[in-house]
């Protein structure tokens, strides 16, 4: 399913919000025990109570002004398979 758009994103806010508390997403499955890892990709508990208050209050849009990147897809990309695993490349530009 992609995930791109706020349209996208909204119907699963909630799915994610469990995911994101029981700490299955993002996916992390490096032992700490073991040391710190530079490609960490574990949420910070600021950066999960941030992400359950925006679902607990209805997930709402945010505003564009204070957006860093936007979207870009390359209108240019064939996906005539139509597969979903194989979504048009996209860059973020600042």
């Amino acid at each position: 399913m992609p995930l791109l758009t706020h349209k996208q994103v909204r119907p699963w806010s909630s799915s994610i919000r469990e995911a994101v508390l029981l700490r299955k997403m993002p996916p992390w499955f490096a032992d700490p025990q073991y040391g710190k890892f530079r490609n960490d990709r574990r949420l910070s508990e600021g950066q999960i109570a941030t992400l359950a208050a925006r679902v607990n209050a209805g997930s709402p849009k945010g505003d564009r002004k204070h957006m860093k990147y936007t979207l870009i897809v390359d209108a240019h990309y064939d996906n005539s398979r139509n597969n979903p695993r194989n979504p048009a490349p996209a860059a973020l530009e600042p």
